[in-house]
């Protein structure tokens, strides 16, 4: 029997990616890059949502999805994440 392989997570492919790249070799280092680039990430998405949506969530993430297709995972991931926020509110 052939056992099913474990595909890496998205947050463990970003680590391989900082270490693939040389940028860093400390668990330290690595942290850094990671943060910077989420920060760089976030003040993209920002600027996008400001000058080509007013302002709005709501119109970014529904033009989001209805570009592409999601996969099952994604719309698990999203629905996690709803169901994160939302508990937080109550």
């Amino acid at each position: 029997m052939e056992s099913k392989r474990r595909r890496p997570t998205e947050a463990e492919l970003a680590i391989l990616r900082v270490l693939w790249d040389g940028k860093a070799q400390t668990v330290r280092a690595i942290q850094q890059e990671l943060n910077a680039s989420r920060q760089t990430q976030r003040q993209l998405l920002g600027d996008l949502m400001n000058r080509a949506f007013g302002g709005s969530v709501k119109a970014l993430v529904l033009q989001a999805l209805a570009a592409k297709k999601s996969s099952p995972e994604e719309l698990e991931a999203m629905e996690k994440l709803l169901d994160r926020i939302e508990g937080g509110k109550k």
